[in-house]
């Protein structure tokens, strides 16, 4: 029993030095990256390209299950023409816009 409490008060004693001194790995700084701006406008293209391409998927996805129509004027099948058999493209739902007589 005594010699476990004499290993652990010197594990905990170890432990705290090596915790407390600075060792020399904290000691070397940070490598630095160099960055130029032609990095930073790839990356902005980039991310523009894949904001673009993801804006109109939903908004092709939106115009053709929901009956908000195609409200950028954008046409495709079923918008500004019909659709033939040879397109594979999901047609626009049907709705009912009755307007509200006074």
């Amino acid at each position: 029993m005594k010699l476990r409490k004499v290993v652990a008060t010197i594990t905990v004693a170890a432990l705290m030095v090596v915790s407390v001194t600075q060792s020399k790995a904290s000691a070397i700084p940070p490598p630095i990256v160099a960055s130029s701006s032609s990095v930073g406008a790839g990356i902005w293209i980039s991310g523009t390209i894949i904001g673009v391409a993801a804006f109109l998927g939903i908004y092709d996805i939106t115009r053709r299950t929901s009956c908000v129509g195609d409200f950028l004027h954008l046409g495709g099948p079923g918008f500004d023409r019909t659709i033939t058999p040879n397109d594979t493209v999901l047609k626009p739902p049907v709705c009912n816009k009755a307007r509200a007589r006074r």
